[in-house]
């Protein structure tokens, strides 16, 4: 009977100071959730036992189990883990919501078949007219065509 009573005395004396460690790691935790914004800190609050029980198979009961006596599990650093792991699906799932294929975007100087319609003869054109009669005017014919050549083989 007295070995019951100090065995059952030094449960409650570990279960306090379990209780007391874990009060540390969750305020230092809370410190970190104090920069992230609070409509994230909600969302991952929220998720992050489905999370755990969905997408990796733990059993809720032995994670609760776990929560309350496990020291690795309450740590600062695993919580900030199943925190980033947490916003990682949440984000995941977001970007599933988003439709596969996004509208194309048309260019100026594009067809609806998204091929060039530049004409690289142009380019040849302003070139010679340059070197027959090297003037400001055909000089800026041929900035202008050999920009519009480069442009059109960088898409």
């Amino acid at each position: 009977m007295r070995k019951q009573q100090q065995r059952q005395a030094e449960q409650q004396e570990n279960a306090a100071r379990f209780n007391g460690w874990a009060a540390q790691q969750d305020a230092a935790f809370d410190q970190y959730t104090v920069d992230r914004p609070a409509a994230e800190v909600k969302a991952v609050r929220e998720a992050v036992t489905d999370t755990l029980v969905k997408e990796y198979g733990i059993n809720k009961d032995e994670l609760a189990q776990l929560w309350h006596s496990s020291p690795l599990l309450r740590s600062a650093p695993v919580q900030r883990l199943l925190y980033d792991v947490t916003r990682f699906h949440l984000a995941r799932q977001g970007m599933q919501k988003i439709p596969a294929k996004l509208p194309r975007v048309i260019r100026p100087g594009m067809d609806g078949d998204f091929a060039p319609t530049y004409d690289a003869t142009g380019l040849t054109e302003a070139t010679k007219q340059f070197e027959n009669e090297p003037n400001a005017r055909n000089a800026a014919r041929r900035l202008l065509a050999l920009r519009a050549h480069r442009a059109a083989n960088q898409r």
